[in-house]
């Protein structure tokens, strides 16, 4: 058995106290390693839906965003706050499910987004709860969306026509 270095940094001898404490923190890490492994499979299978989530969602080339918020805190004392949520938006150039986390006060905060895979795990599993919430929101802005488009185009047409009749050569701008 390797000499062991004192607190005071001279050779000494491992003591009982020592061989106990070695063979704890084997024990312990070699379930942490059989714990690691089972956690990282189960996250991979978690991560698989999404992807075919993302691609549905995709096919149908919405262009517009939606977040439902699945943590918040905040603190009026400070004018402090933080929160997280689920959304479908563009995320380093591409549309897709994600996380977004905000914090600081509540006239200037950082936020931070990730694709949903590559997001904190705790983030993660707390958000998929509210994915059906997601696409409900999503349908309601998308709907919104619409709407406003429809109300802006009347008025666009009307600004078209205008100009084209007013561009357009008469008899007496042809003098």
């Amino acid at each position: 058995m390797p000499i062991l270095p004192s607190v005071s940094g001279s050779p000494s001898t491992p003591t009982q106290h020592d061989s106990g404490l070695q063979e704890r923190v084997s024990a312990a890490f070699d379930k942490l390693a059989e714990s690691a492994a089972e956690l990282n499979a189960v996250s991979d299978e978690l991560g698989k839906p999404i992807p075919a989530i993302d691609a549905a969602l995709q096919k149908l080339n919405l262009g517009v965003s939606a977040w439902v918020e699945f943590d918040k805190r905040s603190d009026p004392q400070y004018d402090r706050f933080w929160d997280r949520s689920i959304g479908y938006a563009r995320v380093s150039g591409t549309w897709g499910i994600a996380i977004r986390s905000r914090n600081g006060f509540f006239d200037d905060f950082e936020t931070e987004e990730w694709r949903f895979n590559d997001a904190p795990r705790s983030y993660r599993l707390e958000a998929l709860d509210k994915l059906p919430e997601l696409l409900e929101q999503l349908a309601r802005v998308a709907n919104d969306t619409a709407n406003e488009l429809k109300r802006k185009l009347a008025s666009t047409k009307q600004v078209a026509a205008t100009i084209s009749r007013t561009a357009a050569p008469s008899p007496a701008r042809r003098k």
